[in-house]
């Protein structure tokens, strides 16, 4: 039996003492040494010497650390040369040990502050005259923490919001090998969905077969749960199932994504009982003709707003109206609970958007018809970019659906 003892305030813990069973990725230590690199190259343009990061999708790409822990406070203080330093609690020492083996872990016991922790970490670990960035868009970063660290540091503050999420949007090989799978899995769990579905049966039923299939063929919790809720509700954009039957005539929305090492892919689809509701097939037949207008646009050298555009004008061809909406699409990639859109902001594709398609980049691209008369539609697929184009993973069939 291995005993770890808690730490005294902010006392420095030596990681890589323990075994290590565990590993949170297969990616090999180059893969995180280059992440790292091109961060710092970021931060040295923008002037900052330290980078405080909390968002567990940033702290993950960076390390690798794959747990549930991030509920308590965790920050990665990441300088321009040297380790990055590691601030959670004490009592995850283990896994912390096992996960990031190559990162000095600094941990603080139940009743300490960890705000007291990260401030001792500033003063021995970086110079008097050192820029910091502080990563101020993470929810994960609680104001009283903040408001705490700034009174106990005197020192010359600057926003490094964005840093990291910039470097991970393009995606390397492995991470795409990731998402690849997950986007398996999602298909796979559609179509345990798809069958469960029918007169009598509930939403909980349709979400238990979806878990059920999701998780015996690999896929970790996801970032964001099923969102599975009949069409009365469809509206309800983050709402998912209820005990309610399913009845002939009435549709079901399934959105859903399976997570392999924390890399999502996610789709929707939709699914009838019964029968088709009246102008269901004029309403998906716009659906995936905007759908077809993204894959054909979502490609190297465009900007997102002629992608948005793109969907917008195919949609309207199809139902002879503007249809708009926030975006149709977001990008994807590492999530963590409580969803899978990434971190705290959503990267979407706007109207009017300037963000510059680039190959490596996966994107949730959707095509939802809400708020038309007399039937609406909503289909989805992860959409990876490619050097030439884009390759939607998921592919489980995209026309309406009916069950008995």
């Amino acid at each position: 039996m291995i005993e770890v003892t808690t730490p005294r305030l902010g006392e420095r813990i030596t990681v890589g003492e323990l075994p290590s069973p565990y590993v949170a990725a297969d990616f090999p230590p180059a893969e995180f040494n280059s992440r790292i690199d091109k961060v710092r190259e970021a931060m040295s343009r923008q002037g900052i010497d330290a980078l405080m990061l909390a968002s567990p999708e940033n702290i993950y790409y960076l390390l690798g650390l794959n747990h549930q822990g991030y509920f308590s406070f965790t920050l990665v203080l990441l300088p321009l040369d040297g380790h990055p330093i590691l601030v959670a609690r004490a009592m995850e020492h283990a896994t912390l040990s096992a996960q990031v083996p190559s990162c000095e872990h600094v941990g603080y016991a139940e009743d300490d502050d960890p705000a007291e922790v990260v401030a001792s970490v500033i003063q021995r670990s970086t110079a008097q005259s050192a820029v910091l960035g502080l990563e101020r868009a993470a929810m994960f970063f609680p104001v009283g923490v903040w408001e705490r660290i700034r009174e106990l540091v005197g020192r010359s503050w600057t926003d490094g919001s964005g840093i990291v999420d910039s470097v991970r949007a393009v995606k390397s090989a492995p991470e795409i090998a990731f998402i690849r799978r997950a986007a398996e899995i999602s298909d796979s769990a559609v179509r345990a969905g798809v069958e469960t579905a029918g007169t009598g049966r509930t939403e909980r039923m349709v979400a238990a077969a979806i878990y059920h299939e999701m998780v015996l063929n690999g896929s970790e919790h996801p970032g964001f749960a099923p969102f599975i809720r009949s069409t009365d509700i469809l509206h309800h954009e983050h709402v998912t199932w209820r005990d309610r039957s399913l009845r002939q005539g009435s549709g079901l929305f399934m959105e859903l994504s399976a997570s392999v090492y924390r890399y999502h892919a996610p789709m929707t689809r939709m699914v009838y009982v019964g029968r088709l509701p009246v102008g269901v097939e004029q309403a998906a037949q716009a659906a995936l003709a905007g759908l077809t207008a993204i894959e054909h646009t979502l490609r190297p050298g465009e900007v997102s707003g002629n992608v948005y555009a793109a969907w917008s004008r195919a949609v309207y061809g199809e139902l002879g109206r503007r249809h708009d909406r926030h975006h149709c699409g977001y990008m994807i990639g590492i999530g963590f609970p409580p969803s899978w859109v990434g971190g705290s902001r959503v990267t979407g594709i706007r109207q009017d958007g300037k963000l510059e398609i680039q190959p490596g980049m996966v994107f949730h691209v959707q095509s939802w018809i809400l708020g038309a008369h007399p039937a609406e539609y909503c289909v989805s697929d992860t959409a990876l970019v490619t050097e030439d184009g884009c390759e939607l993973l998921t592919m489980f069939e995209r026309e309406p659906i009916v069950r008995l």
